[in-house]
Parts: C-alpha cells; sequence; structure tokens
C-alpha cells in the first residue's frame, strides 16, 4: 500500500501482510509516510507470488492493461527506481532469475527481454528491443551498458559513454576507428587479399571505416 493510503478498518498501520491463496503475496512492513523532517528510512515492499512447499510456487505476473473490445493502444509497463534526495542517488532497478534448488543438476532461472509479437494473420512486423542508458545533465557524462562475466564482473562489452563508444574485454571504449594507409602499394598479392579481408570484415561489423588508398 502505498503512503497515503487508507488502511481497512480490520489491518492495523504498522507491519502486516495480505495473502491471497495460492497467488499472491503482498507485503508491506510499516510502510508508513516519515514525519515531516525525519531521517528515518520507509521499510521495503514485496510483491511475490505466493511460496509453497513440496510443489511449484506460484508465478506472478505484472503488465500493461488489454484492450479487451474495439480499438486503442495497450497498457504500458513502467519499472523505475525512485528518485533520490539531496545528494543521494537514484534507487535501481534488479531483475534477477531465481536462484536455483539445493539439489545437484538445479539451474538458476533465466531472464528473458522478448519485443511484443504482432497478432498472426495481420502482416504486422515484431517490435525492438531497446537498452539504452541514462542521459546526462549540464556536464555530467552519459550512461553505459555492459555486458559482464557472471563470476568476476569483468567487462565483455561496454557501449559508451559517449555517442557511439564501444570496447570489448575491458578496452576503454571509442568512436569507430578509421583503418588508413596505402593498401594498393602492397605488391604481395596473398598478403594483400589477406588485408583486405580482415578490413572488410572489420568494416562490415560496423567497428571501423576504411581510409585505405
Amino acid at each position: 500500500m502505498a503512503a497515503g493510503n487508507t488502511y481497512p478498518a480490520a489491518m492495523e498501520q504498522g507491519d502486516h501482510s495480505v495473502r491471497i491463496e495460492g497467488f499472491l503475496e503482498f507485503t508491506d512492513s510499516g510502510n508508513q509516510p516519515a514525519p515531516s523532517g525525519s531521517t528515518a528510512d520507509i521499510v521495503a515492499q514485496t510483491v511475490q507470488g505466493a511460496d509453497s512447499s513440496d510443489a511449484a510456487a506460484a508465478a506472478l505476473t505484472v503488465r500493461g492493461g488489454n484492450v479487451l473490445s474495439g480499438t486503442g493502444s495497450g497498457g504500458n509497463l513502467t519499472l523505475t527506481g525512485g528518485t533520490g534526495g539531496g545528494t543521494y542517488d537514484g534507487g535501481e532497478v534488479d531483475i534477477t532469475g531465481g536462484q536455483g534448488g539445493p539439489s545437484a543438476g538445479a539451474n538458476g532461472g533465466a531472464v528473458a527481454v522478448t519485443g511484443g509479437s504482432a497478432a498472426s494473420g495481420t502482416n504486422g512486423s515484431g517490435s525492438g528491443v531497446f537498452i539504452a542508458p541514462g542521459a546526462k545533465d549540464g556536464s555530467g557524462t552519459d550512461g553505459f551498458v555492459q555486458l559482464l562475466t557472471a563470476t568476476e564482473n569483468d567487462i565483455v562489452v561496454q557501449v559508451g559513454p559517449g555517442t557511439g563508444t564501444l570496447g570489448f574485454l575491458g578496452a576503454t571504449p571509442v568512436v569507430q576507428q578509421q583503418i588508413t594507409g596505402a593498401l594498393s602499394t602492397v605488391t604481395d598479392a596473398a598478403a594483400k587479399a589477406v588485408l583486405t579481408s580482415i578490413i572488410d570484415a572489420l568494416v562490415g561489423y560496423g567497428l571501423a571505416t576504411d581510409g585505405t588508398t
């Protein structure tokens, strides 16, 4: 229950939870507005599928609204971290697959992000998946996107900060580089073919531009 809500008479303010058996658990641990001027933290809320014993636990689905009849756009679903105050950072949005069970061979749960599909028979297009870092303000620095290894958090790929910058395996991200030199002066045909193939591959992947002569 969000701060400022009116609580049912049968539910005292403070630590409490609501359970719809087999489907959903909602826990609100004293999440009341802090008194004016107070520096006390507000306790977090939890919304989860219901736990179980010796059976599959309940799934939790959160989605935008459907259009049940007629025409109109489906409702959006927005997950946003909270705004920070003063010099404190904004809240993070963490999406993590579930931990595997304690028995040998149990795997962790995957995290799948999938664009929407077109309805059958419409000849419509599927949607893209967009991942964008946060924008800077003033003299600040734009955010970046990183793909990391699971155990050591080593950087495999980093996009940004800065427009069009890209880095691999921990290298500082840079803008697209240009390959230069007088390729036409290479007299060895086999060597020239190899160099041309390498240049074509780098240019084809968008990692460099061909500035050779």
